[in-house]
């Protein structure tokens, strides 16, 4: 079914939107004013070690659908939901919890009440579509269809969980994403969580209280911001202690001081395409342009950003390691020396404004003589190879896109970059690397395809997986007129796709002269196991907790660099000894390490000989 819905243009107060928008995002609009309550949590203990809350969904109702024949709308009061296009459409919320800043957090819940609902087939969330009247003028609708492969993959069970933390404005918060319902969409059967209970137990990282965090202070709040406090807080009276200035994490001066400073002398531009540990020897920068005999203390990295607010430049420091050839001049930036640091691609990088990498493929990092700082060294001792090690696996998320050709005949609001350069070719090839995808596991692949033609409603695509082992042809992608679609394929065995290179090949139909449908990006997201490929990974710790060994397999060397990136700004390099590599037989190794986790963290180990930046 589809429901044609015209948008119409309205004055509106900017201010008055922005505030509506922020409210929605946030998953606390039209929450109650009494502090403390933030719709339907109640607040039970709050103290600088733990906080608890409560929430009663017992407001529900199971309506029968008017747009899907025979089936049911569940809705919760105060509730949205988070489900995709075609999978069940689940009530979920997120609350938001002040918490101290910089402090660790752990996060349970509990169901103290629930409901069995019976078994039933829910309404599915309606496909975006873009259509044309008869003046060929566009508009928005959306259809409803049952579309059982994505459908299916759309169940749930009863869970809570924390997404990164954040702030509003001064103030540091936690959001907790919540799904009451337990979905089963083959069997119907539906159960309601109608009462949880939400535990979130803090530490003081310092040990001497949560304000010795650097230098900040608690600030003040106007009336009118601690009134939108007390509406999307959970905590909201308990938070106003935690208020503070963030602490930068990179250098914003006034305009040109900074900039001046950074960008007297010499300095020499390189890009860096991917993210990932770089590297470039003092031989290659003089060669640019550094003056010979620099003193390694007087190197320095950094970004020039736009800040948009000051109408200036910003200089943002990016800490970077020296590691000196002995055969050199101790403390001179000379010969085989190399300057070793974390840079991210556009898409990466949270000081850009070009998350798609539209007009440039390079990000751009500079180094100069006007002395900047190193990356810290973090102590970790090391972890336990055990026997599970070879077989732990983490998420992974890979995104591919490459913006080669502009079309501007697109839908209003979408005027895009594709792959390739035209709607007529018959194939297009797109390469893609993926990690030790766990061949025991299961993969998923998303794509985005603009339609090439108005007139073409049938039109499919087809999509296939080459590599060195196999060719797998997935579900064909149906991309109509010129609609732009996401494309969803079933879950698919892992073995399809091989670590390290393949290739995502799109065809024509054979009633098709022409593909007549444009590729903008893919994404893959698998399990991958820790084990390098080449000696090179980029891991995660997934949902581990509290004291954990984390074991990198697959190694032939033991000349690895190991930085902490879960803060791309300012990583930390962990210093590697001895201890911490496991002969595993047969020349391989295992590097393990132990930490205390309370949240998630990101690593990426490699050798010094691997990675490179290019001079632009």
């Amino acid at each position: 079914m589809r429901l044609a819905n015209r948008s119409h243009r309205a004055a509106f107060n900017p201010f008055v939107l922005a505030f509506a928008i922020m409210g929605l995002v946030l998953g606390n609009a039209g929450a109650a004013g009494k502090p403390g309550t933030a719709g339907q949590a109640q607040l039970v203990s709050a103290t600088d070690s733990r906080i608890v809350f409560r929430l009663d969904l017992s407001e529900f109702s199971l309506e029968t659908s008017r747009r899907v024949e025979g089936a049911k709308k569940l809705n919760v009061r105060g509730m949205g939901s988070f489900s995709e296009p075609g999978e069940p459409r689940l009530p979920g919320r997120v609350y938001l919890m002040a918490i101290p800043p910089d402090a660790p957090y752990s996060l349970q819940f509990t169901v103290e009440r629930s409901e069995p609902l019976g078994r039933h087939l829910l309404e599915p969330v309606p496909f975006p579509l873009v259509l044309e009247d008869d003046s060929g003028e566009s508009y928005v609708s959306e259809e409803y269809r049952l579309d059982r492969p994505i459908y299916d993959a759309g169940g749930s069970s009863i869970r809570v969980s924390a997404d990164p933390d954040a702030r509003i404005r001064h103030q540091r918060v936690l959001p907790v994403r919540v799904i009451p319902v337990a979905y089963d969409p083959v069997s119907g059967e539906t159960i309601l969580a109608t009462s949880l209970r939400i535990d979130v137990t803090l530490r003081d990282p310092s040990g001497s209280g949560f304000f010795d965090d650097g230098g900040d202070r608690p600030v003040d709040e106007s009336a009118v911001w601690e009134r939108i406090y007390s509406r999307v807080l959970v905590n909201p009276e308990q938070a106003s202690q935690w208020r503070t200035k963030p602490r930068r994490k990179h250098q914003e001066m006034p305009r040109g001081s900074r900039s001046r400073a950074a960008l007297t002398g010499p300095h020499v531009k390189i890009g860096v395409r991917d993210s990932g540990l770089q590297r470039v020897s003092a031989g290659a920068l003089i060669e640019e342009g550094l003056p010979a005999g620099t003193p390694t203390d007087d190197l320095h990295l950094f970004k020039r950003v736009y800040d948009r607010d000051a109408l200036a430049e910003t200089i943002v420091d990016i800490p970077y390691r020296v590691i000196e050839d002995p055969s050199g001049s101790g403390g001179i930036f000379d010969g085989d020396d190399w300057v070793v640091f974390y840079g991210q691609r556009l898409m990466d990088d949270a000081f850009q404004n070009d998350p798609r990498e539209k007009f440039a493929h390079a990000n751009i990092y500079w180094v100069g003589t006007s002395s900047g700082p190193q990356v810290p060294f973090q102590d970790v001792p090391p972890g336990v190879v055990s026997a599970d090690t070879a077989t732990a696996t983490f998420p992974v998320v890979e995104y591919f896109e490459e913006d080669n050709v502009f079309f501007e005949g697109t839908p209003p609001g979408r005027r895009e970059f594709f792959f390739y350069d035209a709607e007529w070719k018959t194939r297009v090839s797109a390469p893609f690397t993926v990690g030790a995808i766990d061949p025991n596991g299961t993969f998923e692949l998303k794509a985005g395809f603009q339609g090439g033609d108005r007139d073409r409603f049938d039109r499919e695509v087809k999509l296939t997986i080459v590599n060195s082992s196999v060719s797998t042809p997935l579900d064909p992608a149906s991309v109509p007129r010129k609609n732009y679609v996401t494309y969803q394929s079933p879950v698919l065995p892992a073995n399809v796709i091989t670590p390290g290179l393949n290739t995502l090949r799109v065809d024509k139909t054979s009633d098709r002269s022409y593909l007549e449908a444009l590729l903008d990006w893919f994404e893959i997201e698998y399990r991958s196991r820790y084990r390098t490929i080449g000696n090179v990974i980029d891991f995660n710790t997934d949902a581990l907790t509290g004291d954990t060994s984390i074991t990198v397999t697959g190694l032939s060397r033991t000349d690895v660099l190991l930085f902490d990136v879960t803060d791309p700004i300012a990583p930390l390099e962990v210093r590697l000894t001895a201890g911490h590599f496991t002969d595993t037989g047969g020349g391989g190794y295992a590097l393990s390490i132990r930490e205390t986790l309370s949240a998630q963290k990101r690593f990426i180990a490699a050798p010094l000989g691997i990675g490179l930046c290019r001079f632009v």
